[in-house]
């Protein structure tokens, strides 16, 4: 490829001029390169993070990879067709030479390299985008938040429900604040996470699909988007519940953090860690309606969850299992692939044992205070245990979402039993009492 800036027409026909950033790519070099310079090194990396993203060339680094970067489709498709009818490709490129070489020579397409566009407008022809300048639609911003992922936050309710607070307005309203405050800085989370993550994600063959990865949505915008999410949260729970609740809050979000930066690489901690992050929500939903948390509730919560936990780690081992060699490891966790049964044997008891403090609730003396007939909810116990042995199933069969609180959600056996079991609660409480 010739090392000249100067961009000369060809015999007969004008060269075709692309700019790199916001054309070729959904993205710009220079917010590339701010983005992992802030996530690989969020307070050394500061200042030349600012300096990138606001228009400095920064210290050079190493160059960006070529196949991993967001390519408009539809821009690849008309270059390649100019290229086959032998009309000249010219990459404008307002970076450090060394990426745009990087991606020319990835793509092999291109005659000539330009810092700047030629001066002659009419010794070219451009081609052009807008893609910078509009903003994602509704749906797209609302997949880079995983809106779907706030159906975990439901949790929040299980304190109202378990002092059968549902016919108090005032504190459904306040559950449904905790439900939307958590939502809210979960998105926040989530959305931070893919930044520091974009670049393993463009080459995960389904997470590369993802709005940051694929660049539907930008990275300034991205970098945008997170802080306003996290301060309407933060803001909302200060201002409609309590002090403690948005303490709980934070709480939540440097857990989260910290188990997306580190806690995930160590075995048996990310399980304990992601069962608290479960158990935290119905801690949470028992403030924000101002209810003591029940000692019950606690240790059945966090059994359960725990089992869910490894059936998310016990999913992701399977999944990826074959062709692996046994003593290999997970990537990006601490577990062996040969762990598997343990993980299973661990999950399973964990399951079990949450069924077994039900059972105890039932004797409690305070239970017997509650409902009218405490006996009935013995129907519970089976029912969960049915639960909770079809989940790994499903998991050992390789049918398992990669979250199961979703996978509950949205499975009909699970939501059926969901229903047999407020059926059950329902009758313990409020049938009479026969003398």
């Amino acid at each position: 490829m010739p090392d000249s800036d100067v961009c000369r027409s060809a015999p007969g026909t004008l060269p075709l001029l692309v700019e790199l950033d916001w054309v070729l790519l959904r993205t710009s070099i220079r917010a590339e390169l701010a983005n992992r310079t802030i996530t690989r090194h969020p307070f050394r990396g500061l200042p030349h993070a600012f300096t990138l993203a606001f228009g400095g060339t920064g210290q050079p680094g190493p160059a960006l990879n070529p196949a991993t970067l967001p390519y408009s489709q539809s821009i690849l498709d008309i270059l390649r067709s100019e290229r086959a009818a032998g009309r000249e490709l010219v990459l404008v490129a307002r970076c450090e030479r060394q990426h745009a070489e990087a991606i020319a020579a990835h793509l092999d397409l291109f005659d000539r390299i330009c810092s700047e566009r030629p001066a002659d407008a009419g010794s070219y022809e451009l081609l052009a985008s807008n893609e910078r300048q509009s903003w994602p639609s509704l749906l797209t911003m609302l997949r880079a938040m995983r809106i779907h992922q706030w159906a975990k936050n439901v949790l929040v309710f299980v304190p109202l429900l378990g002092v059968h607070g549902y016919g108090d307005a005032g504190k459904v309203f306040e559950a449904a604040i905790a439900f939307l405050t958590f939502g809210l800085v979960a998105s926040s989370a989530y959305l931070l996470n893919d930044l520091a993550d974009v670049a393993a994600d463009r080459q995960h063959p389904s997470k590369r699909k993802r709005v940051i990865a694929s660049g539907a949505l930008s990275l300034r915008q991205a970098w945008l988007t997170w802080p306003l999410l996290l301060l309407a949260g933060v803001g909302l729970s200060w201002l409609a519940l309590s002090a403690t609740f948005t303490i709980l809050i934070i709480a939540y979000l440097v857990q989260t953090m910290l188990y997306s930066a580190l806690l995930k690489q160590m075995a048996l901690v990310d399980v304990l860690i992601l069962a608290s992050l479960y158990t935290l929500r119905i801690i949470a939903g028992a403030v924000a309606i101002r209810v003591p948390t029940s000692f019950w509730l606690l240790c059945f919560s966090m059994f359960l969850f725990t089992s869910l936990a490894f059936v998310k780690r016990y999913s992701e081992l399977s999944a990826t299992s074959e062709g692996k060699a046994q003593d290999a490891y997970l990537r990006g966790r601490g577990y062996r692939y040969d762990d598997a049964g343990l993980v299973a044997t661990m999950g399973i008891s964990s399951g079990y044992l949450a069924i077994l403090v039900l059972a105890m609730y039932i004797h409690d003396s305070k239970t017997a205070q509650m409902y009218s007939h405490p006996e009935l909810i013995w129907l519970a116990c089976p029912l969960l245990m049915f639960w909770v042995s079809r989940v790994w199933l499903v998991a050992r069969r390789g049918r398992m979402h990669d979250d199961p609180i979703v996978f509950a959600l949205k499975d009909r056996v699970s939501r059926i039993l969901a229903i047999f079991l407020v059926l059950i609660v329902l009758s313990a409480r409020l049938l009479p009492v026969t003398i």
